[in-house]
């Protein structure tokens, strides 16, 4: 067994301190940091248009961009916390897998046609009700692009 002096000892333990603090960490899921970088892995994935590689959290950052987009301002601060961003995630997951067979890429098919109706009916009713997380990933508005597509689909044959 090798016997350090104080001054080596020291030297160590400063060199493994600093180790560990410069060891980048990703941020633990629920925290601000953590929706930010799944915002930014969001952003990567639309600008390369690798669609079908979106997770239930990149949906939802998806949402909160086409919400600014089309309303012009950012979701309420409530709405992108990372409780409520949490709460949604589950809620785009349930519906990526139960509604779209688990296809990302139909999913977002889905999030274009919602987000293209609401546009068109902002110009109409400036007003009118707001596509929130709860309602973009629910049931019925799902149900409706499957009423409006399915007509499409009977057309074109």
């Amino acid at each position: 067994m090798t016997m350090l002096s104080l001054d080596e000892a020291a030297a160590s333990l400063e060199s493994s301190v600093r180790l560990k603090s410069a060891r980048k960490r990703r941020p633990g899921p629920g925290s601000r940091a953590h929706v930010e970088v799944i915002r930014a892995e969001a952003e990567e994935l639309r600008r390369e248009k690798r669609w079908g590689e979106m997770r239930p959290s990149h949906m939802v950052a998806t949402w909160a961009w086409l919400y600014e987009a089309v309303y012009g301002v950012a979701p309420e601060p409530a709405e992108v916390a990372p409780k409520a961003f949490g709460t949604a995630m589950l809620a785009a997951g349930k519906a990526l897998h139960e509604s779209f067979s688990g296809d990302a890429e139909r999913m977002v098919s889905f999030m274009r046609w919602a987000w293209a109706r609401e546009k068109v009916a902002k110009e109409r009713q400036p007003d009118g009700r707001r596509i929130g997380a709860r309602l973009m990933f629910s049931a019925m508005l799902i149900g409706d692009w499957r009423i409006a597509t399915a007509g499409r689909a009977r057309t074109a044959t």
